[in-house]
């Protein structure tokens, strides 16, 4: 390992010494982040908090859920499975794809414990309301 760095690639002015002017960070800028105590939250924060309704892990999982569930519902090539599998173009024949993708997804998410569970009632949830608004929009039910 002895001669990958070379005397003329090391520049001597940075040999030794940490004193620089850095136009990026400033000696007086600090790179430690600040994380202010529950103190300074304030009562309401605090409250909520208390009450499970400030969690944002949750809120997380919830909107991966949805997005996971847009993705299944947005990028499946239906048209492909309808011809393949000699579907007809229906709401049903949707429904049937659509699970399938959904449920693909789930055996993974599945796979992620306690935070799995959640987001895949959140997906499920999803598919739900989208194909309730689907089929009102068809007029069925």
């Amino acid at each position: 390992m002895k001669g990958l760095v070379t005397p003329s690639l090391v520049s001597p002015q940075w040999q030794g010494s940490v004193s620089y002017n850095n136009p990026i960070m400033p000696r007086n800028k600090s790179t430690v982040a600040f994380a202010p105590n529950e103190a300074e939250f304030g009562f309401v924060k605090r409250m909520m908090k208390r009450a499970g309704w400030f969690n944002t892990s949750k809120t997380r999982l919830r909107v991966s859920g949805y997005y996971l569930y847009e993705n299944v519902a947005d990028k499946v090539d239906y048209a492909l499975f309808f011809k393949e599998f000699k579907l007809s173009d229906t709401f049903f024949s949707w429904f049937l794809v659509t699970e399938l993708h959904v449920w693909m997804t789930l055996v993974r998410v599945m796979a992620e414990g306690k935070d799995g569970r959640f987001t895949r009632n959140v997906v499920v949830e999803a598919m739900w309301s989208d194909t309730a608004t689907r089929a009102k929009k068809l007029g069925i039910g």
